[in-house]
């Protein structure tokens, strides 16, 4: 976050319940909104003295995120539309946790009581800040049982990246999804296996889902029936380096750097100097013979 430079003397040490703060360091000076107050970590137990502080030379201060907690009520349904509380429980949250999600149902394990053939329903609407999940504790989870339970069929394209850029045919994958699978904050990526189908070896990088992302939340109505899903291949760095001399006394001339992906055909070093089409004698003089 920051770093500051200040100066302590020893004189500032009375030996009389010394602390941080009386010696002149200002453990809160950063303190961030929803942070614990500042702790010097790396004092480890050490006694707050002259000597030891010197020794130290830096003190690390950490804040550490404050865990709130939030109440969480589960109820069943039953075939009368009727909804029984189950029991409740808390559990608690960071303000950094609240930044890494976009949905309530990535907070509260939706499915840790979810018996099979029923959809799980999470009451709020807010937004996902400390402030709001806090008034509107305790928050409420319906399970609700689903009579005649709708399902489909996912195709899944899967495609590696070709010598020329294009992408080969289709090794297609089929996977089945049931309506009850579905629970709120659930992602693209819970149901594709995106790297499923990855090509063995370092040529070939992560998978990636065309025109959507394993990111996007998903449910049973707005999950497609086809996705691709593109294996491209990995950009290396070549380093052509140019040398003069006789062996073994070379002297290096200079160095170019070329970027490239693999392909099939660089079975021979030979294959890779056509195709990348390095000159090998781009610094040639009439001193030396060809590169």
């Amino acid at each position: 976050m920051a770093t500051d430079s200040i100066t302590i003397r020893a004189s500032s040490f009375t030996g009389d319940e010394d602390s941080l703060n009386s010696i002149g360091v200002d453990l809160d000076k950063y303190l961030p909104k929803y942070y614990m107050n500042g702790v010097a970590t790396n004092l480890n137990g050490l006694e707050l003295t002259y000597e030891n502080l010197r020794t130290l030379n830096t003190l690390i201060i950490n804040y550490a995120p404050i865990r709130y907690n939030l109440d969480i009520h589960y109820f069943m349904g039953d075939s009368q539309g009727y909804y029984n509380e189950l029991f409740e429980e808390p559990i608690q949250f960071t303000y950094p946790q609240l930044q890494s999600i976009s949905s309530i149902g990535e907070l509260i394990d939706i499915r840790k009581y979810k018996p099979d053939g029923y959809k799980a329903k999470v009451q709020y609407n807010g937004a996902l800040t400390v402030e709001e999940l806090l008034l509107a504790s305790p928050i409420y989870v319906y399970y609700s049982q689903i009579e005649n339970e709708q399902s489909k069929n996912i195709v899944i394209n899967y495609k590696h990246e070709l010598d020329d850029g294009t992408f080969s045919d289709s090794d297609p994958s089929i996977i089945n999804v049931k309506e009850t699978d579905f629970i709120e904050g659930m992602k693209l990526k819970d149901f594709i296996p995106i790297n499923g189908k990855k090509p063995a070896g370092n040529y070939y990088g992560d998978g990636y889902i065309v025109d959507a992302s394993g990111e996007d939340l998903i449910t049973y109505e707005t999950i497609e029936t086809v996705y691709t899903i593109h294996y491209p291949r990995v950009e290396n760095t070549i380093f052509v380096e140019y040398y003069v001399g006789t062996y073994p006394s070379w002297s290096r001339l200079t160095s170019i750097t070329i970027k490239t992906k693999y392909k099939e055909a660089y079975d021979t070093s030979f294959n890779l100097v056509q195709d990348l089409n390095i000159n090998l004698d781009r610094y040639h003089t009439s001193e030396y013979q060809s590169g």
